[in-house]
């Protein structure tokens, strides 16, 4: 049902669609929000966050892992439907549920701060939703999925903007 952006799905909808009875489901999940806090948890799970020791390698490594993320295709109809605001509720369960993925999403840019392959004042939110954003644009609102070249492309770029200003210079003279 989230494969088809459908986010207005009713627990009699799920035990049709999955052959279990509806009492079954409601022992497991008592509520609607029960059933897809817990889908959106599993579903989460599968985004691995990267620890090469390098910046330019976990930032690559990041890209091609939210890019394989956001093209399955519930999270293309999650994402679809919070852009739709199809359902104010949902959207707020999908954020509730991603706030301790973007937790994890930040350790690879603060990793890099602490080694001083990125400015101090690096702002590591601003810097995944440079990293994020375009995927999702690519995946939702132009239907294609984010090809290798693209991947590649947005995490040299993130590399480019991202990195430290070189040391000031005294002046002479």
């Amino acid at each position: 049902m989230l494969k088809d952006g459908n986010v207005h799905f009713s627990m009699g909808a799920i035990a049709e669609r999955t052959g279990v009875h509806r009492s079954t489901l409601y022992k497991r999940w008592p509520t609607r929000a029960d059933l897809v806090r817990e889908a959106l948890t599993l579903h989460n799970r599968r985004l691995e966050i990267p620890n090469t020791g390098s910046w330019r390698q976990d930032v690559h490594a990041l890209a091609r892992a939210l890019a394989e993320f956001a093209w399955d295709p519930a999270e293309i109809g999650m994402n679809a439907a919070i852009a739709a605001n199809a359902d104010p509720a949902f959207s707020q369960w999908m954020f509730k549920s991603w706030m301790p993925v973007q937790r994890k999403l930040r350790r690879p840019i603060e990793r890099a701060i602490a080694r001083g392959e990125l400015p101090k004042d690096a702002i590591p939110d601003l810097l995944l939703t440079m990293l994020y954003a375009p995927i999702i644009v690519r995946t939702v609102f132009e239907k294609k999925r984010p090809e290798p070249a693209f991947v590649n492309q947005l995490a040299e770029t993130l590399i480019r903007v991202a990195k430290p200003a070189p040391p000031a210079h005294p002046r002479r003279g």
